[in-house]
């Protein structure tokens, strides 16, 4: 189910600002990650941005992937991610596979590129791996394969178009009739994870933003923690310098927002209401957001 906050079709956009924009579905919670609150609140240029800096590596985070996993999240793609995505090999009898783990953490063979050599009495040698359950793709790899073969190597043999059209079905069909091998798995798989807190801390600067929005309305942008927040998100978009308009009934100010490592790259300048409604974030979101375990608050009164 959808849920769905009445707002114009037109109007401010609440990270570039621009009045009278065509404002586009935003899910406040990314909607591969279980969001069900949509808003229209940003144009299509702010939209997709959010989207490419802040959500999508929030959704490609290990943590995420990981809930999305247990929760069975599907993305637009409709596949659910592994966040065990590493290559991992294992010694057969016939060499050494590699493999990956799928969506429900079954290992599954990676195709090898297929082998073509010519034996000492010009007879042709085919080796390939390929998992169990793509063996249906089998005729039509080999196909190709042979083909490619018979065009440039294997030309010297001097075979006929029939003769060659043979050893291709010949080599399909012992591939067809060929027994499936399991391989056990007994050693444990290990991988190394870089775990980026970062992408959390943006993607949660980025609801408490449109949450906040929605629940103060406009008002909301032109306080002091609107502006900071907003300052964030456009400096993490890596977007030009915006000019925030003053009215009669403004104070000025300066900020610099806080990048991830807790530095300022860019400052915005502008001025805020000396009314706004009562809204307080903690500093220490702002303040310890390099640290490997982030503490994150903030509360709306």
């Amino acid at each position: 189910m959808w849920i769905r906050h009445a707002t114009s079709p037109r109007g401010r956009c609440i990270l570039c600002l621009r009045p009278s924009q065509a404002l586009t579905a935003e899910h406040l919670f990314p909607e591969a990650a279980g969001g069900r609150i949509m808003a229209r609140i940003l144009c299509q240029a702010c939209n997709s941005r959010l989207g490419h800096y802040i959500d999508a590596p929030f959704l490609q985070h290990k943590l995420v992937e990981m809930a999305r996993v247990t929760y069975r999240l599907a993305g637009k793609t409709g596949k659910i991610p592994q966040p065990f995505s590493d290559m991992y090999s294992v010694d057969t009898p016939d060499g050494t596979l590699t493999f990956r783990l799928d969506e429900n953490f079954a290992p599954r063979t990676i195709p090898e590129a297929a082998k073509v050599t010519i034996t000492e009495n010009n007879k042709i040698k085919l080796g390939l791996a390929i998992d169990a359950r793509d063996r249906n793709r089998l005729p039509a790899t080999i196909r190709n394969t042979l083909t490619r073969f018979f065009r440039g190597k294997g030309s010297a043999l001097g075979w006929s178009l029939e003769e060659q059209a043979s050893a291709i079905q010949n080599a399909i069909d012992h591939a067809m009739q060929s027994e499936t091998h399991a391989t056990p798995i007994s050693a444990p798989l290990r991988g190394k994870w870089t775990l980026d807190f970062q992408s959390l801390y943006a993607e949660m600067v980025k609801v408490v933003y449109e949450v906040a929005y929605l629940e103060f309305g406009p008002p909301f942008l032109d306080t002091v923690a609107g502006h900071r927040l907003r300052g964030f998100l456009l400096d993490r978009c890596a977007d030009p310098a915006v000019t925030l308009v003053a009215d009669g009934n403004a104070a000025p100010f300066a900020i610099a927002p806080h990048s991830i490592t807790g530095g300022a790259r860019r400052a915005y300048t502008g001025s805020v209401p000396q009314q706004s409604p009562k809204l307080s974030f903690r500093d220490r979101v702002f303040d310890r957001c390099g640290m490997l375990t982030v503490e994150c608050r903030w509360r709306i009164f």
